[in-house]
């Protein structure tokens, strides 16, 4: 990081009311500055400045004062492995000078007394923006391994550094420091995510979410399903070989997600304005010589059958998706079942009345 030594001296012109004449002016000496009290005060020459384009990550404390932010789902991003927030965020015309160097790679140096500089204050015209940030694991289950986030930091619409990946571990914090314009926009700094090829942004100088490829999984964070009544099955029908065999099973609960691991047969983030349900079964699996062919499925509250989001190679596997609307309030989970004992085209096959779990949409959760 290149960096820019300037001495500034400067004179200042001091007029009272009483005289408003060339003669009756003097000048204060370059460390004095003239309060709003009209008292002289010290203030220390500006002995080393930043580059304009100085950014990036510090693990040292400042010394700086900062303001915590709203916690608060505008102030998150949210994806498997990832609950991203900026907790606290300030800014200053300087920093300490461990920091500039634990940032930069740089030492600041001596200044004019053959003495090591101690603060290093930001270009003309700029200030330091800092941010504090911490990531956690939301516990999203996605029927796999959690896909790869990236984060960085990006000024404006530039990539300016790489600030951690979940592959690294999903417990994550720092603090970020950056130069820029005095009165910065929001968007004029931000910490970028990617997941699955959906990109998610937060501001540095607020903490608020700027942007979202998936902004509507934010619709149904506070949202809980509930199962409100199942039926259940336990029958016994005969064997291939002799004896009887036995189904049974029923429905025992449901919750939402927003991503399916495409390695366990999802399809990866939910489709715009929708999420899933993954309901979760009891479900005893048949002997080798009986094929459950069973289905399931979910009716909305207008009619619409929703079949599930992935392959169900059996009952017995689950859990089990289904991609439905946001704006669903209430659903049933169909299963209607169907043994078939043996092989062949002709072989005896077993149904019985289809079970019926009903479910209720809550806002907030029910654990």
């Amino acid at each position: 990081m290149n960096t820019v030594l300037r001495a500034r001296k400067s004179a200042v012109i001091l007029m009272t009311s009483a005289a408003l004449v060339l003669a009756g002016c003097g000048s204060s000496s370059d460390s004095d500055k003239v309060s709003v009290d009209g008292e002289e005060q010290d203030q220390a020459p500006v002995e080393f400045q930043a580059e304009t384009d100085f950014a990036g990550l510090t693990s040292l404390d400042s010394g700086i004062e900062f303001t915590a932010t709203e916690a608060s789902e505008s102030n998150a991003l949210l994806a498997p492995g990832l609950d991203l927030q900026i907790t606290e965020v300030a800014q200053s015309p300087h920093i300490p000078a461990d920091v500039f160097e634990e940032v930069s790679g740089d030492s600041p140096g001596l200044n004019d007394d053959e003495e090591p500089i101690t603060e290093v204050h930001a270009a003309d015209g700029h200030v330091f923006y800092l941010a504090k940030f911490n990531s956690s694991d939301p516990g999203w289950e996605v029927g796999g391994d959690d896909p790869d986030t990236s984060v960085t930091l990006h000024s404006a619409n530039d990539e300016i550094d790489s600030v951690f990946s979940t592959r690294d571990g999903t417990a994550q914090q720092g603090t970020i420091v950056i130069s820029l314009p005095e009165e910065s926009s929001p968007d004029a700094a931000s910490l970028r995510s990617e997941t699955a090829d959906k990109k998610q942004s937060l501001s540095i100088i607020t903490g608020e979410r700027l942007s979202s490829d998936i902004d509507y999984i934010y619709e149904a964070t506070d949202k809980s399903v509930e199962l409100v009544s199942a039926d259940s099955i336990n029958e016994s029908f005969p064997a291939w070989a002799g004896g009887d065999d036995y189904v049974e099973g029923e429905v025992v609960g449901a919750e939402f997600a927003n991503f399916l691991q495409p390695k366990g047969g999802g399809q990866g983030w939910a489709g715009a304005g929708k999420h899933y349900v993954v309901v979760d079964l009891e479900w005893r699996k048949v002997s080798s010589t009986s094929f459950d062919e069973s289905t399931i499925y979910v009716e909305l509250e207008n009619g619409d059958t929703i079949y599930p989001a992935r392959n169900v190679n059996s009952l017995s596997s689950n859990p089990i998706a289904f991609e439905i609307p946001i704006e669903t309030e209430e659903f049933q989970v169909v299963l209607e079942t169907d043994i078939k004992v043996g092989g062949g085209a002709n072989a005896p096959r077993h149904q019985w009345d289809p079970l019926v779990a009903e479910f209720t949409v809550t806002e907030g959760s029910t654990s």
